[in-house]
């Protein structure tokens, strides 16, 4: 089999299919593709047992847009089979395609893209890269079309051959990744179900998505384990005034911006495990709430910011955000205070005292204190609301959502004094550990490093002239590392550690049980420990977007199935 050519070909083909989030029947039509694809292959246009067809396409629940993701499955005959079986996850959707301008009519097409891009005004590198043939253009290209490709070539082998394997081998091609990943969610609902209805025990989870590097790195890397995320939203309410009396307003803008200083590129809120340190947070929106032009100082603003964790639970960064809006609340109040005084004496004016104080608090605490000043009934009232939202407004966006909630909240109370309510606004991204500590994840990283250690023999041997050396291009060495970098679904598969992030979600999410349950009683359940064996290239999410062709299309097939034989041959 010339996995090279297949995979090129497969990845070329679903880069011609339009896929961005949430843009209708986008989703659907490739879904729909890649299962028909699967069926036509020998081996898998049937049933793996009596009742369970082979490939399934699982729509997406409660979805405003009519999405669906595809499982397909391969039953291993070898030594009369087990019950072990690996996940091979991927996405199908991709970013929107805005970004390419006059040339976004050639983003899905790999062969006329590169030479519209030169006339675009990209870096000598990207000419570069043109020039030299290496790579592969084209929006999802890199993220991450070319690592589904590699799942499905490895599928049609295994299908082929059911023979090489014990266990049995489940391809997931999701939907939503780039969104909320509601695709992965009903997928673990039908993973769950696979487990029980044949007796499956989920040796561990494969997945293919992109990583890239700096140029001067000769190496790729697979990455054992993958990074949390959360997003901490503030929504901060001052005290709205007439531009000509400032001094009787707390401007919302000013808090919010002291608490972008603090935690936009924070090193603070970096968090180290296993030797290796996640980038620092960055703003993802800073706005206030007023929808037209007045000369009224805002009432509200509202931000939120992406933090990444390695050994972090929700809890402890909803603990550090809290002092950060803590410090930026007084600094601002301070601020105010020198202007006031300053501006007394400047225009030989009194103005009445200042009585701003700080007052910051997490989502649950904030319901704490309004059940004790309104009484049981609060609460009620506001989940009768948040349920009309929902009813009413199914499409708003979740952080949207949220601060909505907050700000009926905030309606509610009768301390209208200016404050910070913080709370969790978006998919819960836990973090993924996996360090040898019981059996699984020590099989997994043995089977992983050695299909590594395979695989850079063969790129010393490529790079040498020898046997190994393909029409392709040049191979690189394979490194190790301990977390995948980037968000990913790979999340949803394994609970690490002893502590639980669900019940800190549910107290502390104004979402939570209406537009989000962050499910950690079906990632328990499905408990694969996660490697990303995944493509490499440059400027994912950019116009830029490419995959290098060498590594994506040769190496990172050849490492999966490796890994593959090695759990379940």
């Amino acid at each position: 089999m010339d996995l090279y050519r297949e995979v090129e070909a497969l990845t070329k083909e679903l880069v011609n299919i339009k896929s961005v989030t949430e843009a209708p029947g986008e989703e659907q039509r490739i879904a729909e593709h890649i299962y028909e694809w699967y069926r036509a292959r020998p081996g898998m246009d049937g049933e793996i047992c009596p009742g369970q067809p082979a490939v399934r396409l699982v729509e997406t629940k409660g979805d405003t847009v009519k999405r669906s993701s595809v499982i397909a499955a391969v039953k291993g005959t070898k030594n009369g089979g087990s019950p072990s079986a690996v996940i091979l996850l991927g996405h199908l959707d991709t970013v929107d395609i805005e970004d390419y301008g006059a040339a976004k009519e050639l983003a899905t097409d790999p062969d006329r893209l590169p030479d519209a891009l030169k006339s675009m005004g990209v870096s000598g590198e990207v000419i570069e890269d043109i020039k030299s043939g290496r790579y592969m253009f084209g929006r999802g290209a890199l993220d991450m079309k070319s690592g589904v490709a590699s799942h499905m070539a490895v599928m049609k082998h295994f299908a082929c051959h059911p023979e090489e394997l014990c266990g049995s081998l489940i391809a997931v091609c999701e939907c939503d990744e780039e969104g909320n990943s509601a695709g992965v969610f009903s997928c673990l609902d039908e993973l769950a179900r696979m487990k029980d209805a044949l007796g499956l025990e989920y040796a561990a989870c494969i997945n293919s998505d992109y990583s890239t590097a700096e140029r001067s790195d000769n190496s790729r890397y697979i990455y054992i384990g993958s990074i949390g995320k959360i997003l901490p939203c503030f929504a901060v309410f001052g005290k709205e005034a007439h531009v000509g009396q400032v001094f009787a307003s707390l401007d919302p803008n000013l808090i919010t911006a002291e608490i972008t200083r603090r935690i936009c590129y924070g090193t603070s809120f970096c968090d180290s495990r296993l030797g290796e340190t996640t980038l620092p947070p960055v703003s993802l929106k800073q706005a206030d709430t007023k929808e037209s032009y007045t000369v009224q100082t805002a009432l509200t603003s509202f931000s939120y910011y992406n933090v990444f964790m390695y050994g972090m639970g929700a809890a402890d960064v909803l603990k550090k955000c809290k002092k950060a809006a803590e410090e930026a609340m007084d600094a601002a109040i301070a601020q105010v205070r020198e202007a006031h005084s300053t501006w007394q004496k400047m225009a030989g004016a009194a103005l009445p005292p200042l009585s701003w104080r700080t007052r910051v608090l997490l989502w649950s605490e904030y319901m704490d204190e309004l059940e004790s000043k309104l009484g049981p009934s609060f609460r009620e009232e506001l989940d009768a609301f948040r349920a009309r939202l929902a009813e009413d407004e199914p499409c708003m966006d979740l952080r949207t959502f949220s601060l909505k909630t907050a700000e009926e909240a905030r309606r509610r109370d009768p301390d209208k004094s200016p404050m910070v309510i913080i709370f969790p606004g978006s998919t819960y991204y836990p973090r993924v550990e996996v360090s040898g500590a019981n059996a699984k994840e020590k099989a997994l990283i043995d089977a992983a490093k050695e299909a590594a250690e395979e695989e850079t023999a063969r790129a010393k041997a490529c790079s040498a002239g020898g046997p190994d050396a393909t029409e392709e291009g040049l191979l690189h060495p394979i490194g190790v590392k301990m977390f995948y970098p980037y968000i990913s679904d790979s999340s949803f598969m394994y609970v690490c550690g002893e502590g639980s992030d669900a019940e800190a979600l549910k107290a502390e999410m104004p979402a939570w049980g209406v537009r989000y349950t962050h499910p950690e009683d079906l990632i328990s359940r499905i408990d694969a420990p996660v490697v990303n064996i995944g493509t490499f290239g440059y400027d994912g999410h950019m116009y830029t977007e490419r995959v290098e062709k060498s590594h994506s299309f040769s190496a990172v097939p050849r490492m999966i199935m490796r890994t593959v034989r090695e759990l379940l041959g």
